[in-house]
């Protein structure tokens, strides 16, 4: 995660957790691009630039990725994506489309040769909320209309993705892209319990090369982070309870809905981890107790390394400075002996 990038949302962490892995991710945006733009990509060259351009100010209720691909055999493209989750439609959503990308480009030439084309860059907006989209999509439309035919007035259209109000099965873009259009849509309170079935469903049918990671046990633990009170018992029977093997993660996305199950859940949770760890080391495994210290010691130096202070750190892990000194000699022990 880049040190501009700051998780704000259950739902970023979701879409970034989706969208992190390849095959996923080119599903997905095959699924939802246009098809005349989606049929010259060869979807095999995506890759993925944990960067972003976002405003500090709108980081709350929106999350970017920018994705890098080959174009009609050998031109390079650019897919910047913006998933916005707010309450309200922006009007001026197009401008704020604009600035962003004009950072990309900004960012790229100061990289570049002068002689260097600049990369096209296809601008998306992924909406979820509880309000239709209202605002405009091309930038001249924000003129009046005597001059949007002239020559000096910018064009600049960004496609739009409006998922709000979509019915279960016009979700689209392979099993994690459809999970996460469905997940993001129940969040939001649309077709909750008619959707339930079909999520259950792919989640069980999800493929080892769309989830080579602890996708379903996130998935869980979004629903219960944000579902409703009325709705858990329900959730429990089609996603199963909160996933505790995922409290341990290192991932900044799993660290993030750690957080946020603390919060909701409090002491309930803390515990029962705590009760899972001590059942582990009374049955004497100790080789487990040293890969948990180097998981939880990994993840804190990854968190420093990130730029992130101890009173974050020790609010999302509950180790403070002593307690990772106590880990960094219990992992230096573990590898002399292993070395031995």
């Amino acid at each position: 995660m880049p040190p501009g990038r700051k998780i704000a949302t259950y739902h970023d962490a979701l879409f970034l957790k989706t969208v992190e892995v390849k095959v996923a991710a080119a599903a997905w945006l095959e699924a939802r691009l246009p098809s005349d733009l989606a049929s010259g990509i060869d979807w095999s060259t995506l890759s993925f630039r944990n960067e972003t351009f976002v405003d500090e100010e709108m980081r709350y209720g929106s999350v970017d990725a920018l994705f890098d691909v080959q174009y009609n055999g050998e031109e390079r493209l650019s897919l910047y994506v913006l998933v916005e989750h707010q309450t309200d439609v922006q009007r001026l959503m197009v401008l704020r489309m604009l600035r962003y990308c004009l950072r990309i480009w900004e960012r790229e030439a100061a990289n570049r040769q002068p002689e260097g084309n600049l990369t096209p860059i296809v601008p998306v907006v992924f909406h979820q909320g509880r309000r239709k989209w209202s605002a405009e999509t091309s930038f001249e439309a924000l003129f009046p209309e005597e001059v949007r035919r002239w020559a000096t007035t910018p064009r600049f259209t960004h496609v739009l993705m409006d998922q709000v109000g979509i019915a279960p099965t016009e979700v689209r873009g392979g099993y994690r892209g459809r999970i996460m259009e469905l997940s993001l849509a129940m969040a939001f309170g649309w077709h909750v319990r008619e959707a339930l079935p079909l999520l259950r469903q792919l989640l069980d049918q999800l493929p080892p090369e769309e989830a080579p990671d602890n996708y379903r046990g996130f998935v869980n633990n979004y629903h219960h982070l944000t579902g409703t009170e009325d709705m858990m018992d329900e959730y429990n029977q089609a996603v199963g309870d909160v996933d505790l093997s995922l409290l341990d993660g290192t991932n900044p996305y799993d660290l993030f809905l750690l957080d946020g199950a603390k919060r909701k859940f409090g002491p309930k949770l803390t515990n029962a981890l705590a009760d899972a760890r001590r059942e582990g080391h009374e049955e004497g495994r100790e080789e487990g107790r040293r890969e948990a210290n180097l998981s939880l010691y990994n993840t804190v130096s990854w968190m420093l390394a990130q730029g992130m202070d101890w009173q974050a750190i020790e609010r999302i892990t509950s180790v403070d400075e002593a307690r990772y000194r106590d880990l960094a000699r219990d992992v230096a022990t573990g590898a002399n002996a292993a070395s031995g």
